[in-house]
């Protein structure tokens, strides 16, 4: 489980930061994260008496990303939790699947986000998320405790993964695209939209986003993205005016 990264969104409060640092522990997660933290809100005091030895060098070694997009550059599949449907909010995965989908694509490194007790994550936040998943808990009560449900994913996760492994071989890893990749790559498309004229009318955040989901699905290669990046700069430099 080394290849995990759990990302905490300004969760409200300390005892499910200390929580969840236990949870992260009792699977073997080492890579424990948090965004937009303010630390000055919360008693760390608290989470530390939560997150006794052994977990509690996950909080002495806790780094606080300014955004998701820092906090994920260097992942290559970024799984954002969501319970709440939109039309660019579309969970296409449960815990039952992301062992699947980690054997098929071979990932180094994969960023499961968990946003904030009140309000999940936002849209913006979900941005970045090459993928999409629900807990498929009863209609009765839908949301749940944020430590909770660290605990059901990374629970699920270890029992498929070790499930998988000891019945197949693993996979190559192969050359995905990073998080980092993806993101110059969605920066140098929207570039080329505003060259285009495709953000006169309509919403071009919304075709751009539609755009970035296409990309997510395909898993794309690090040189891929390459090649997009050659004919977009190809496309742009005659399309523009010669200075």
């Amino acid at each position: 489980m080394n290849h995990l990264r759990v990302v905490l969104v300004d969760p409200r409060f300390a005892a499910n930061i200390g929580f969840a640092a236990r949870v992260c522990t009792n699977f073997g997660v080492e890579d424990y994260r948090g965004v937009s933290l303010d630390r000055e809100r919360w008693h760390w005091e608290e989470a530390k008496k939560i997150a006794v030895a052994p977990a509690d060098r996950l909080l002495e070694n806790f780094r606080v990303h300014a955004t998701v997009n820092e906090a994920i550059s260097d992942c290559d599949l970024v799984i954002g939790f969501t319970r709440r449907f939109g039309e660019d909010r579309r969970p296409e995965l449960t815990p039952g699947s992301l062992a699947a989908l980690i054997q098929k694509t071979s990932p180094q490194k994969i960023a499961l986000l968990f946003g904030n007790e009140e309000t999940g994550l936002t849209e913006d936040e979900l941005r970045p998320c090459t993928h999409l998943c629900m807990i498929p808990t009863s209609d009765l009560m839908p949301s749940m405790n944020l430590s909770h449900a660290v605990a059901v994913v990374l629970s699920r996760l270890r029992e498929d993964l070790l499930e998988s492994r000891s019945n197949t071989a693993i996979p190559e890893i192969t050359d995905v695209a990073t998080a980092s990749d993806l993101s110059g790559l969605f920066g140098h498309w929207r570039e080329f939209m505003v060259a285009a004229g495709m953000t006169e009318a309509g919403n071009p955040e919304r075709l751009l986003r539609r755009v970035e989901r296409i990309l997510h699905r395909a898993r794309i290669s690090g040189r891929e993205v390459k090649i997009l990046r050659g004919i977009l700069a190809k496309a742009l430099h005659r399309m523009l005016p010669r200075r």
